[in-house]
């Protein structure tokens, strides 16, 4: 009987040990993480956007090997350049940060990238979708998204004014949406 244990323990002993050594290796391996910040080209001096392209040139400069900073005027653009950095570096995206301004006048949570207004309603057209999701084959579930424009976070009803009743921003749905297209990557809104 102390025979049978001690032979039945060196089985699970040894299959443990082989199903572990198989898992080890059907894992892929660690790739390299960037950090990429993406903003949009001003039409006109705006001193915050100048102040933000200044400090992230500088980060730059300082963290070649894990930052790139992209300035778009259109959102192919900075699709493009995203894929063709990453694809040559070999590399996963570790944080993307878009960069752009918030419009509380609209009554709605938004970023823009390049010439395209994402809101949640916008990021559900199958064209925005499809070209999101280029950029969202170099994301995981340990990528990070920022959307850095004002009110792009917000879940709350906007007060109502003259011209617009009070309506929710929808900033919980625009972030839920752009996880899901990035590959389920955590998303922070402003």
């Amino acid at each position: 009987m102390a025979m049978r244990k001690l032979v039945f323990l060196l089985e699970i002993l040894f299959c443990s040990h082989f199903c572990f050594a198989f898992e080890a290796d059907s894992l892929p391996q660690n790739k390299k993480r960037l950090n990429i910040v993406l903003s949009n080209k001003s039409s006109r001096p705006d001193p915050a956007m100048i102040s933000f392209h200044s400090q992230a040139w500088w980060n730059q400069i300082c963290h070649k090997k894990k930052v790139r900073f992209m300035i778009a005027d259109i959102m192919e653009e900075a699709v493009s350049r995203i894929r063709s950095i990453v694809e040559k570096e070999n590399a996963l995206i570790g944080n993307l940060w878009f960069d752009s301004h918030g419009h509380m006048a609209r009554r709605v949570s938004l970023f823009e990238l390049g010439d395209v207004e994402f809101n949640y309603q916008s990021i559900k057209e199958p064209w925005i979708n499809e070209k999101l999701s280029v950029i969202g084959k170099y994301c995981d579930s340990n990528t990070t998204i920022v959307l850095g424009s004002c009110y792009s976070g917000a879940s709350y009803y906007s007060a109502g004014i003259d011209r617009f009743p009070p309506q929710r921003m929808n900033g919980d749905s625009l972030m839920n949406q752009i996880a899901v297209i990035m590959n389920h990557a955590t998303v922070y809104g402003s």
